[in-house]
């Protein structure tokens, strides 16, 4: 009876019929791999259940960094297996969003629900240069302020003082307090970006001033 029950139940779930939609997909993940100097995101998720006959491929979503929407990308040809490797070709960080789709195999084509989204950071092969460095003079030194776009991986900003670091900010700051204690009698200061995996910018347009 037990056995019986079981059945019925991946039938009622899986279905027989052309009118029903297939189940939505599960178990989707992201991983970030190199190859050839190329970088690509492999998805995966569960594949189909036996009792299933009504799926017959999938379909990508996926967004395009800033954008956090998803979009179905008809550049993707049916998927017939349960992975896909998706190339990264954007140099600067983003964040990636997917989500996947069931199509069943009969003449009158049916969709599933989207599945679970997963979500994944791609690594900055390039890191923009610092813009628009400015210095103010505070009672205690210098507070220091910049133009820099939102970048997932970045790591900190390095404040170079004559060429050398002296102090890393944190990624989220765009202005930091400076002592003056720090600063020599001649000061040339710049700014460089740098990601999770060691990517640097170039340094920022220098700020002399002398005390």
């Amino acid at each position: 009876m037990k056995i019986i029950l079981i059945s019925f139940a991946l039938i009622l779930k899986y279905g027989l019929s052309s009118c029903q939609t297939p189940p939505v997909p599960e178990g989707l993940s992201a991983e970030i791999y190199t190859k050839s100097n190329k970088q690509f995101i492999k998805l995966s998720w569960d594949p189909k259940h036996p009792q299933d006959t009504l799926t017959y491929g999938y379909l990508i979503h996926h967004n395009f960094p800033p954008d956090s929407i998803l979009y179905q990308d008809n550049k993707i040809n049916l998927i017939t297996t349960n992975s896909y490797h998706y190339e990264i070709k954007k140099e600067t960080s983003g964040i990636y969003i997917f989500a996947i789709k069931a199509v069943s195999g009969f003449e009158n084509r049916k969709v599933s629900g989207l599945s679970e989204m997963v979500d994944i950071i791609s690594p900055s092969k390039y890191l923009p240069t610092v813009a628009a460095l400015q210095m103010k003079r505070t009672q205690n030194g210098f507070l220091l302020s910049w133009e820099y776009p939102e970048v997932p991986d970045l790591k900190h900003f390095s404040l170079l003082l004559n060429g050398k670091r002296i102090k890393s900010i944190a990624p989220s700051k765009r202005e930091s307090n400076v002592e003056l204690t720090l600063f020599e009698r001649k000061n040339r200061v710049q700014l460089v970006a740098e990601s999770q995996n060691g990517v640097m910018s170039k340094a920022s347009k220098a700020v002399f001033f002398a005390q």
